[in-house]
């Protein structure tokens, strides 16, 4: 029987299966940001932890695989609103925070030609709720963590404001370019990816322009995997401009797009805690 959560905004979309849960243009500004991020959870937290890790994501040295892993994908191929953009560095830290000790985030963008597509690892590093150690604050962590990266912040959001728009937008294509990757197999416990987009995808395979998303045999051979195990949150970004692409039936079709390819569950909407059933803290200080 489908699970539904205890509570999400309206207007969102919920699916569930009865399964166990388990572009020449780089757009640095948001991968310096998500760097900036994993930066100062690295460098800030990393000084509270007497643990053998990678100085330069968190992870642990010896390449284990790790029991979470969380992959965000940001679009990058339109230029994101100031509320957008501290929605997803509110958004990248929040699930940052909610990963079990040593589980992976991984930040990546969605660029027209996704050969220039760049990305940033950060894990999980222990701080007082994670470990029990009452010499940890964790409100010290957040407020060292302002102090480093905070005014740099808010001005790669300016530069992030003023992106090219770019002509393509495969978002199909990274969602398959995710699930082909070694380390988001399925020897991982838990699963999560996360797309931060107006979802109006747009490729040589495939388009929600014209007629509407339809996905040839050739497409779906080439773009569709099987996603069991993955729990998959869809932050749809309105924009006027796509006033003819987007709405509810825009959204249905997403949700199908995933069902199709038996993910454990998918949401979309715009909130930070959609779909979550159990309470999460959010990390909302930003700037």
């Amino acid at each position: 029987m489908s699970r539904r959560p205890k509570s999400r905004s309206q207007g969102d979309r919920f699916y569930r299966n009865g399964r166990k849960r388990g572009a020449e243009y780089k757009a640095i500004g948001i991968f310096a940001i998500a760097g900036l991020v994993a930066a100062g959870f690295v460098g800030i937290a990393a000084t509270h932890v007497n643990t053998d890790v990678d100085n330069t994501t968190g992870c642990p040295s010896d390449n284990r695989s790790p029991e979470a892993h969380t992959f965000i994908l940001v679009d990058e191929t339109d230029k994101l609103n100031a509320t957008d953009l501290r929605y997803t560095e509110a958004l990248i830290r929040t699930e940052y925070m909610n990963l079990p000790l040593h589980g992976r985030l991984t930040v990546r963008n969605i660029l027209a030609d996704p050969n220039a597509a760049s990305e940033i690892v950060v894990c999980r590093m222990a701080d007082r709720a994670k470990r029990g150690d009452i010499n940890a604050n964790d409100g010290k962590i957040k407020r060292d963590f302002q102090k480093v990266a905070g005014v740099r912040l808010d001005r790669l959001m300016d530069e992030l404001a003023a992106a090219p728009v770019q002509d393509a937008s495969p978002i199909l294509e990274s969602v398959a370019s995710v699930m082909d990757r070694p380390d988001f197999g399925s020897m991982i416990s838990s699963r999560r990816m996360i797309i931060i987009s107006d979802l109006a995808q747009h490729s040589d395979l495939v388009s929600d322009y014209g007629r509407g998303r339809h996905l040839s045999d050739e497409a779906r051979d080439l773009l569709e995997r099987d996603m069991v195990g993955v729990q998959v949150r869809l932050h749809y970004i309105r924009r006027p401009s796509l006033s003819r692409v987007q709405g509810p039936a825009h959204k249905d079709s997403w949700i199908q797009q995933f069902q199709h390819m038996n993910v454990d569950d998918v949401v979309i909407g715009h909130d930070i805690n959609m779909g979550e059933i159990s309470k999460r803290e959010v990390w909302t200080d930003v700037s």
